[in-house]
């Protein structure tokens, strides 16, 4: 699903989107169903990064983009739950700030 906003545009990822390509298929199969499953894991994956580094006692959202700032764009998507794409320099970036 691609939305506009502000003069950029991005694709979103629904795993709706793939339940009802898989209905119109007449395919329900789990394999079928579950095509987007890595791609979901992997975004919550990224979600649960943020959690635990605002829950770090090294982590300011500040000093994160005060170091990071090429990252701000990724912050907000991670915020608004749009993290079903590439992510890794994100978590790589966050990962920088809070090892010890």
């Amino acid at each position: 699903v691609s939305s506009r906003s502000q003069g950029r545009t991005w694709t979103r990822f629904r795993g709706s989107g793939h339940i009802h390509e898989a209905l119109v298929a007449d395919d329900v199969s789990a394999s079928r169903l579950g095509e987007f499953e890595s791609r979901f894991n992997a975004g919550i994956g990224v979600i649960g990064s943020l959690i635990g580094a605002f829950y770090s006692e090294t982590f300011s959202f500040r000093a994160f983009l005060d170091r990071h700032p090429d990252q701000r764009r990724s912050l907000i998507d991670c915020l608004v739950g749009d993290v079903f794409k590439d992510m890794s320099a994100f978590t790589t970036a966050l990962d920088s700030m809070t090892s010890a």
